[in-house]
């Protein structure tokens, strides 16, 4: 009895497996999603943090009230100037890591009249983000700044995208 149902185990272990690996094959992060809410199949979001700010606003009206938190101004005024909501998000959030305003970096960032004299930017010179987180904080490494505060974005707009705020 032991010698005809080890093979017939086998056989139908053989058969499942190509079933089980065809499952959900290759999106780790919609399974890791799963797993972490308890929750049936999300399909991967499409790139929010590449949408304009009004069309991420017209979806999810709620980010408005969280950049006038973050920043003191409204959405628009905040994010004027940023091509996507998630490069406006990504300032947002090296300027709150890095304990620097947000405005100043944003002047930094596009040049124009620097905010107060608290500001170490140059009036009316476009730096770009890099330049401008070194400008502001000498002591930062703006690479890693800049990259963890990109992720932050990321995190925070995923968290509008799949309903979760």
């Amino acid at each position: 009895m032991l010698r005809t149902t080890i093979p017939v185990v086998l056989l139908l272990a053989g058969l499942c497996v190509p079933a089980i690996a065809q499952h959900n094959s290759g999106d780790r992060a919609a399974w890791n999603l799963n797993a972490l809410t308890g929750s049936t199949y999300h399909p991967s979001p499409v790139n929010y943090s590449g949408m304009s700010l009004d069309k991420f606003l017209e979806k999810y009206p709620t980010l408005g009230d969280e950049i006038k938190t973050l920043t003191g101004a409204t959405a628009a005024n905040a994010c004027d100037g940023f091509k996507t909501v998630g490069e406006c998000m990504t300032a947002i959030y090296a300027a709150q890591n890095l304990g620097i305003g947000f405005d100043c970096l944003r002047s930094g960032v596009f040049g124009g009249a620097a905010p107060s004299r608290n500001c170490a930017i140059a009036s009316g010179k476009s730096l770009g983000m890099d330049k401008a987180v070194r400008t502001l904080k000498p002591s930062a490494d703006s690479k890693v700044e800049i990259d963890r505060a990109r992720k932050q974005a990321k995190q925070e707009l995923l968290y509008y995208a799949y309903g979760w705020k």
